[in-house]
């Protein structure tokens, strides 16, 4: 067969999103082995362990209700059933959540390949793969990288009419995380609303709330509340907090760490499409449901204001913003010409990486987040070798305080067990304090004295004793 300059044409995206896929998985490899890093070894790590050692279970009792924070238990029990395969370990944990990454950026390459073009399927999957949140969070044993995976699917079984995968994917979404109720409530609404189908049908789209509802029901009845109360209090609905969260979102979508770049564009890719078809068909959109998911995604952006503020939340976001990205990076400036979009790929590619790892300090935002383990690993060496760990027990503020429960999490060697307690008590011999980080909780003021303290670019690590009860008297 003679490879024309059309077939080639065909086959370059194809051939480019796989170089792609491979670099990323290359550049990811040494960071499946890192320990766990804050939340994944004080919540998702831990409860991922207990699974694996006790027994696979969706039940609420399955594990202590602070540890669960009352979410449902499907993703844990997911990465517990790698590590019952294939050993409990951070390495496999992480292995098993950036398979579910690679899963992503795949569907997204072929779904929006298969809807508008591969080229603009190979953008959006490439402007993913190149932002540092997603590069740094797709290793993470956390469910914001299922999470999106499961509403990527849900959504475009929403578009295609597929009512089985649907209720599949959008109880798995549900079941992942509570959220996933807001983007599966946006898509009922707006076939309520554009969509000429049987009412029936588009009750159909309410289904994944069933096996949520059900969850709710065994968790009240277990623990006397259907979500976690100290959840539920952290709602803030106060319109000033919310907008100010809603324009930080929008400022790190596309003004933070050159994306400034995506929104141009998105911009000049749309007008220049919008004046090339100047006959647009309103109900077409609506029957597709590409409206939908856009506003379940600005939706879902919305709901994040009203809770913690952590750039994570908004993944399942940020991946239609990047098939937004792709689709009118295609459709407006590089349809007549598609390798026009190799140039515009090096720049996605590019314009990240000065960003890819901060010089201070921002939680799980990039891979900086490693100058943080190294910390922690340094901080545990020191007090391993001085008897800090063994000799009585240590009070110490997070990251540290997650870190010692279990030499599983990547911290201490093999049948190590770090005797911490989180509150300064009588029977504290020693306090670590990492900051940035969590306050030392000291209520009754016992008396701190500085062993050491060092410093690490900029984070700042403070070992003291703990003078006995009769100074304070």
């Amino acid at each position: 067969m003679t490879l024309t300059k059309e077939k080639l044409t065909e086959y370059t995206p194809f051939i480019l999103f796989a170089i792609a896929l491979l670099v990323f998985i290359i550049l990811k490899i040494p960071h499946i082995g890192l320990p766990f890093f804050w939340d994944e070894s004080g919540v998702y790590g831990k409860i991922i362990f207990q699974l694996a050692d006790n027994k696979l279970s969706l039940h609420p009792s399955a594990i202590d209700q602070w540890d669960s924070r009352g979410h449902p238990l499907l993703y844990p029990n997911l990465i517990a059933i790698a590590c019952k395969i294939f050993g409990e370990s951070v390495t496999v944990a992480h292995a098993a959540n950036f398979l579910i990454a690679c899963g992503l950026v795949i569907s997204m390459f072929l779904h929006v390949g298969r809807a508008f073009h591969y080229w603009a399927g190979l953008v959006a999957g490439v402007a993913l793969m190149s932002m540092p949140l997603f590069f740094t969070q797709s290793v993470f044993a956390l469910p914001e990288v299922a999470l999106a995976f499961t509403l990527w699917w849900s959504s475009w079984a929403f578009i295609r009419k597929k009512y089985v995968h649907y209720f599949l994917f959008g109880s798995a979404a549900m079941m992942i995380k509570e959220p996933a109720i807001v983007w599966i409530a946006c898509l009922f609404g707006w076939s309520v609303l554009f969509e000429r189908i049987a009412i029936w049908k588009k009750l159909l789209w309410l289904t994944p709330l069933i096996p949520f509802g059900i969850f709710l029901l065994v968790q009240k009845q277990t623990f006397g509340w259907y979500l976690f109360p100290f959840h539920t209090g952290s709602f803030d609905f106060t319109t000033s907090v919310m907008l100010t969260k809603f324009s930080n979102f929008m400022k790190y979508l596309f003004w933070d760490q050159a994306r400034i770049i995506w929104l141009i564009f998105i911009l000049i890719g749309g007008v220049l499409y919008w004046r090339q078809n100047k006959t647009h068909n309103r109900n077409d959109v609506a029957r597709i449901g590409y409206g939908a998911v856009l506003l379940a995604a600005f939706i879902f952006i919305l709901f994040s204001s009203t809770i913690f503020y952590q750039e994570r939340y908004i993944i399942p976001s940020i991946m239609i913003v990047c098939s937004v990205l792709g689709v009118l990076t295609y459709k407006g400036l590089t349809q007549k010409n598609p390798l026009l979009a190799i140039p515009i790929l090096i720049v996605l590619i590019a314009s990240p990486i000065p960003f890819m790892s901060s010089n201070k300090f921002v939680y799980d935002n990039d891979m900086s987040y490693i100058r943080s383990i190294e910390v922690s690993k340094k901080t545990i060496k020191y007090m391993l070798e001085r008897g800090m760990l063994n000799d009585g027990e240590f009070s110490a503020t997070m990251p540290v305080v997650y870190v010692t429960p279990d030499p599983r999490f990547g911290y201490l060697p093999k049948d190590t067990l770090g005797r911490h307690h989180r509150i300064v008590h009588a029977g504290t011999k020693y306090v670590v304090q990492t900051i940035p980080g969590t306050m030392i909780e000291n209520p009754d003021q016992f008396p701190l004295d500085t062993i050491v303290k060092w410093q690490d670019g900029d984070i700042r690590t403070i070992i003291y004793k703990v003078a006995p009860k009769d100074s304070i008297e």
